[in-house]
């Protein structure tokens, strides 16, 4: 009987995590694994215990635990190797590779991820290989190493084709377009955010359509159009309202916050700053932390205080 219920627990606390998911109760989830973690343990299945905690770490992760979520992720990366987990294993190291992103420490990322790329099949092309690519060469853009980062992106854009996935070649576009910006391109790369704009509206994904508009409002503002730059951002920024996903704003608001900076809003742009070094500092988001306070901090302002004083 005992074995059974561990069975039932160990089996519902994974699934719920898609209840709780879109309810925004990770928090919830993570108490829920903390119970079926002991028993996965007394059925001796490490596979479980593996998933348990991997999926452990997802809850913590968007709840505000960066550390303790990436604790879980290096357990889950071990019991998945122990496990002969190769899939399981390449996703423990994406999600370490994206926490160390999430604290800046791009080569750390860049070292994870081709350590995912290790263990992906040569015979056969996967998303894997699109997702990995595409994310050594955001972590190489954000390192200004542009010309690496082109190479690695081109191969994502060729994969995700061959693979016939829309959703990841737009990834990967979005890598190209960031590629062109920081090389002094704006204009090429406000063509290739329209395209992955386009690409995403014919997939449905709305948080990558926020995130695409946002890229051509910094292009749009790079090319001195200041007012069709604010457009975009409010449209990004309605997005992430209407979906509820409050917790992906971040990286919406500071370059906002930069864009209302440009025009000349002082208020709205430290408003969507200090809102944005909230929701950083609450998820442990290092990167984005430090990006609002250094643009506040350019316009003598602490990330405390009134949101709307500028």
């Amino acid at each position: 009987m005992e074995l059974g219920l561990d069975t039932a627990t160990a089996g519902l606390a994974q699934v719920m995590g898609v209840y709780f998911g879109r309810r925004g109760g990770m928090e919830r989830w993570s108490r829920v694994l903390d119970a079926a973690l002991p028993a996965a343990e007394r059925l001796g299945d490490r596979r479980a215990a593996a998933w348990l905690t991997y999926r452990r770490g997802i809850a913590r992760q968007f709840s505000g635990r960066a550390a303790e979520a990436s604790a879980d992720y290096r357990a889950a990366r071990a019991l998945m190797a122990e496990a002969g987990d190769r899939d399981g294993e390449e996703m423990a190291l994406q999600r370490l590779a994206e926490r160390q992103m999430d604290d800046g420490c791009f080569e750390e990322a860049i070292d994870l991820l081709r350590q995912a790329a290790d263990l992906q099949p040569e015979a056969t092309t996967t998303q894997g290989h699109v997702v990995t690519r595409a994310r050594i060469g955001h972590a190489l853009v954000q390192l200004g190493r542009f010309a690496e980062a082109h190479e690695a992106a081109t191969e994502a854009v060729k994969t995700a084709r061959d693979i016939d996935n829309l959703h990841l070649e737009t990834m990967a576009l979005r890598v190209h377009g960031a590629v062109a910006l920081g090389t002094g391109d704006a204009s090429g790369a406000l063509e290739l955010f329209r395209t992955a704009l386009a690409q995403t509206r014919a997939t449905g994904h709305r948080i990558a359509e926020a995130l695409s508009l946002t890229d051509i409002a910094v292009a749009a503002r790079a090319l001195g159009r200041v007012v069709e730059a604010l457009d975009h951002h409010a449209e990004a920024l309605r997005i992430i309202h209407e979906t509820g996903e409050r917790l992906r704003a971040a990286p919406i608001l500071i370059p906002y916050g930069e864009t209302c900076l440009a025009a000349g809003d002082r208020g709205e742009a430290a408003r969507h700053l200090r809102q944005a070094f909230d929701l950083a500092t609450t998820l442990g988001l290092r990167h984005l932390e430090a990006e609002a306070r250094r643009v506040l901090a350019a316009m003598d302002l602490e990330p405390g205080g009134d949101p709307a004083d500028g």
